[in-house]
């Protein structure tokens, strides 16, 4: 079972990636578009406006181009340029959002127009790994706005983390805590940056200091914003996980324990937490109380790791209590249930096989999200290809399931179009037949 304890490093190291890939996600926002309005100069840069807000993000860049071929939207000055480059930048086109800050900078445009382009060139370059670009487009805002203040703040941050200057992030942070107001967008961003300073100084085994940072995401106010009060809580077992893990190698038991037990019954990690929880108990010598979270696991499905290890932690944890026969029944369900789980795996694994990539990732679901920005709900989550599910938790995965996603979306639009290219066709040509036979003299 040493090995089994070992391993369990590995889980922080995990929730060190989970923690800087939710970070990161933060900064892709195209979040500088006009606010909604209750009336507008051109009726065409309403319907973008709607397209954009009700997140269906193509539809508003459809809008865009149709309204520049029919001579550009009036009355709006720089906004609708700002939206498409933004449009561009959520949809991955980095080149071409960037001609279209690039020239928005070298004309004559007012200054909070130039903040905006800098700043999304920001956001393009640290996508790129620019990272000295950056700063550059940075140096560039001027007299910035109170929000886009706070989100400089906080890609500052997260760029120093980047660029492994840990000592400096943290000052950054320190620094940033002071400057920004209460109700600042800063707050949002700001437990991500504690969580991802703190996995990383767990990472170099610098447990003191990341335990002072897990704790400081768990003491944050929590949200009153629906949406971002789950958020919040979910990054609260993360935190609360990593700081029982931590705990756990410095073999201070009870903190571990403390922390586990703080994660919420049905969180996603909640099965890390009892196993953590169970060998904490173990490592105090009271194998009776490990069995309780052990057994509690045994029952959920076998695809997570700590299920695994629990199946086989029940008959250890006999052993140790001295009951033999217990201990044999326990590693004999055990062989059962693992037979079982392989046979299961590999009628999942067929199944996979036998879909096409269209059907595995149900993109011909009418009722999907359109936001590029928000996962999608697919079958891939459920059964019968649980396996996957680390695998589809990753950024990088999900980004190229919504690229894909997004690519099927288009073609099937472009084939719509064009049976009502047929149809509009017909139609015109009706009517031109029409107003011959109106134009020619009986």
């Amino acid at each position: 079972m040493g090995a089994a304890l070992i391993k369990r490093k590995g889980l922080l190291t995990g929730l060190v990636q989970i923690g800087v890939a939710v970070a990161t996600v933060a900064f892709t926002l195209p979040g500088y578009a006009d606010k909604p309005r209750t009336t507008v100069a051109d009726l065409r840069y309403g319907v973008v406006l709607y397209e954009y807000f009700q997140g269906k993000h193509f539809d508003s860049l459809t809008e865009l181009m149709i309204a520049k071929e029919r001579g550009g939207i009036q009355g709006h000055k720089d906004n609708p340029e700002l939206i498409e480059g933004s449009l561009n930048l959520a949809y991955g086109m980095d080149r071409n959002a960037g001609l279209i800050f690039d020239r928005l900078l070298q004309e004559n445009r007012p200054l909070s127009v130039r903040n905006a382009a800098w700043f999304y060139l920001s956001k393009i370059r640290y996508q790129r790994g620019e990272y000295d670009g950056v700063r550059q487009s940075i140096s560039k805002i001027s007299k910035p706005s109170k929000d886009l203040i706070d989100e400089i703040k906080a890609m500052e941050v997260q760029l120093l983390m980047r660029e492994q200057n840990f000592e400096a992030a943290d000052k950054a942070l320190k620094a940033a805590n002071k400057e920004v107001k209460s109700k600042g967008q800063f707050q949002y961003w700001r437990p991500y940056l504690q969580f991802n300073l703190g996995a990383i100084y767990a990472r170099q085994e610098r447990m003191k200091d990341a335990q002072a940072f897990f704790t400081k995401v768990t003491r944050s106010r929590l949200s009153t914003n629906p949406a971002f009060h789950q958020e919040q809580l979910a990054l609260y077992d993360k935190a609360f996980t990593a700081a029982g893990y931590g705990y756990f190698d410095e073999e201070n038991y009870k903190a571990a324990i403390a922390e586990f037990g703080n994660v919420r019954q049905f969180a996603p990690l909640a099965n890390d937490a009892l196993l953590g929880y169970g060998w904490a108990k173990a490592r105090l010598g009271d194998y009776k109380a490990a069995l309780g979270p052990w057994q509690l696991l045994s029952q959920k499905p076998m695809a997570g790791d700590a299920v695994q290890e629990a199946l086989l932690a029940i008959p250890y944890a006999y052993l140790q209590l001295g009951d033999i026969a217990k201990a044999i029944d326990g590693y004999t369900r055990a062989e059962q249930q693992f037979i079982k789980e392989l046979d299961y795996i590999d009628a999942a694994g067929a199944d996979v096989l036998g879909k096409s990539i269209v059907e595995l990732l149900d993109l011909n679901n009418q009722e999907r999200d359109y936001s590029w920005l928000a996962p999608q709900r697919n079958s891939l989550v459920t059964s019968p290809s649980r396996y996957l599910l680390s695998l589809y938790s990753l950024n990088r995965f999900q980004n190229s399931v919504q690229t894909l996603s997004d690519l099927h979306d288009i073609r099937q639009r472009l084939d719509d179009w064009t049976l009502n290219l047929d149809a509009y066709d017909d139609l015109m040509d009706y009517r031109l037949r029409t107003f011959r036979r109106q134009q020619t003299p009986e």
